[in-house]
């Protein structure tokens, strides 16, 4: 994935980013191609590149601008692999800019080059995986050679995982995930979802916040399809590293984060983890501000939540509105909310105001629309609201 900090977050729809895989791209890509080897074929790149390519979705354009790249960089691979090393190698403008004054978005067709020319050479193409993820990550690339043999891949990135640049350790997780989005599935993942879970162990305290992300995103794609592996890997992480000891808090906050899907399906043994009783003694009290939405609008409402427990708690507070499918049944779909502590007797008084306005991921229907508040993961109160369009 282009990136141009370490920290950047991945995109959320292909289709945003399909322009940026365009002419202007070939031609910088082919000018530093030649600056790095001048026997480069830059004219016939550009025009085989740029073939077709407008008419093209974002992941179809890097595909097409590496099959270009696999027509006129030399061969055999591992002499392709010489030419892009010089590449790699060229001065940056800037520090912690890509090579040769290109972008992280300039060089993603490198690694589908290295995906589409390399798997017969996988120890070379690998090690080119670990150079470029510096700028574009090889997330994507590494999955076939995974599947072809995962033991040895496995083997290597146990030992990336000791490498000093951040990169290459967060592409050990990141490269494995089960649930990677936009890239099938790993056909270890299938048999064995928690495949990788050694990896996970060895950097779940990692002192790069982008290598620990990446933990708590593999961690989150566990908990979909292994919920009981999740939370047993969450708990040992905890006893490892108990409060005070060095990496409790890089860690605590990868078990959170990575927690996320289950602590909104309300799972009690993930809940009690954290820290959170399921069975709190509450009273809650919900009251609409808005019987009647406008699409485009937003639904308001108060919650007055009281303890009736004899000792102080904390309380995750979120809610959950039914949108309408196709057939008329709601879809449950859970918000975070807040999370505080609620001393015994406590009345605590929240307010929610939540815009229902129309987005590319989801269709609004009118009709009557239940909204749930669930407390540590329990539905505490709820009613409904009727959906209208002008």
């Amino acid at each position: 994935m282009p990136r141009s900090t370490p920290a950047a977050d991945p995109p959320s729809a292909s289709t945003a980013f399909k322009d940026q895989i365009d002419a202007a791209l070939v031609a910088r890509l082919s000018a530093a191609l030649v600056r790095a080897d001048p026997s480069f074929g830059a004219t016939g790149f550009r025009r085989v590149a740029t073939r077709g390519l407008a008419d093209l979705e974002l992941k179809a354009r890097i595909r097409h601008v590496a099959e270009a790249l696999d027509r006129y960089l030399p061969r055999p691979f591992p002499e392709g692999v010489v030419a892009v090393r010089r590449l790699l190698a060229l001065p940056v403008e800037h520090q912690g800019d890509p090579p040769g004054g290109l972008s992280g978005w300039d060089l993603w067709p490198v690694p589908e080059w290295v995906m589409l020319a390399g798997r017969d050479e996988p120890e070379v193409a690998l090690e080119l995986l670990a150079t470029c993820t510096r700028w574009a990550s090889g997330e994507f690339a590494i999955r076939p050679f995974i599947d072809d043999d995962p033991a040895a891949v496995m083997a290597r990135l146990r030992t990336w995982a000791a490498r000093d640049d951040e990169h290459v350790r967060r592409l050990c997780t990141e490269g494995t995930r089960p649930l990677l989005p936009w890239a099938p599935r790993l056909a270890a993942a299938r048999t064995d979802p928690g495949f990788a879970v050694e990896l996970l162990d060895r950097l779940v305290d990692d002192p790069s916040e982008f290598v620990r992300r990446s933990v708590s995103n593999h961690l989150n794609d566990l908990c979909k399809l292994d919920p009981g592996l999740a939370v047993d890997l969450a708990g040992s992480w905890t006893q490892r590293h108990a409060a005070g000891t060095t990496g409790s808090a890089r860690v605590d906050w990868v078990v959170r984060r990575g927690l996320r899907t289950l602590v909104k399906a309300g799972d009690p043994d993930t809940l009690r983890l954290l820290g959170h009783d399921p069975d709190l003694a509450l009273r809650a009290r919900l009251t609409l501000g808005t019987p009647v939405v406008h699409l485009g609008g937003a639904a308001t409402w108060e919650l007055r939540l009281r303890s009736e427990a004899s000792r102080s708690a904390s309380v995750v507070v979120d809610y959950a509105i039914g949108f309408l499918r196709a057939d008329g049944t709601p879809g449950r779909k859970v918000f975070k909310w807040t999370t505080r502590e609620l001393a015994p007797g406590q009345e605590l008084v929240l307010e929610r105001r939540h815009r229902i306005t129309p987005i590319s991921i989801r269709t609004y229907r009118t009709g009557t629309h239940p909204l749930e508040v669930q407390v540590n993961g329990r539905v505490v109160a709820s009613t409904t609201f009727e959906l209208v369009a002008d």
